[in-house]
């Protein structure tokens, strides 16, 4: 019996490390200035990184969604739009104080996530712009000699 080879043809990968500026191209060096809103930026986020991550007015950007998530869940609980759950909720009091609870912990951690997601984008976006600007220097530095 033959043995049937396979239908894929040999391949290889080859794998090359390209700089990421070159030093003759002004191509290249017009990709990586910074913008004026870029510009801005940093100065801002260099000045108020600290102040907006203690500030109580981060709060204010999840707390509408909590909010919000929550209503609807009391708007389905008092439409009785699930009858079992409403008769269930109805029938032992203590519940009622569960989903208050609940509620509450859910606009805290909805209001808390955001914030903090906000504030580490932002901060995200600044190292970013550093490392864009150092390599704008860099680059500057190399076109001069």
């Amino acid at each position: 019996m033959a043995r049937l080879s396979s239908a894929k043809a040999a391949t290889a990968v080859q794998i090359r490390s390209l700089p990421l500026f070159n030093p003759g191209s002004q191509r290249d060096f017009l990709l990586i200035m910074l913008t004026t809103e870029e510009i801005q930026f940093l100065k801002y986020w260099e000045q108020n990184s600290k102040k907006k991550k203690k500030s109580i007015w981060q709060f204010s950007i999840g707390l509408p969604l909590g909010v919000l998530i929550v209503a609807s869940l009391f708007v389905n609980i008092i439409t009785g739009w699930h009858k079992k759950a409403a008769m269930v909720l109805y029938s032992h009091s203590s519940l009622i104080l569960v989903v208050l609870i609940a509620a509450v912990s859910i606009v805290v951690f909805i209001t808390v996530f955001t914030s903090r997601h906000r504030w580490e984008m932002q901060e995200q976006q600044y190292q970013e712009l550093l490392v864009k600007q150092q390599t704008e220097k860099e680059a500057a530095n190399v076109s001069e000699t």
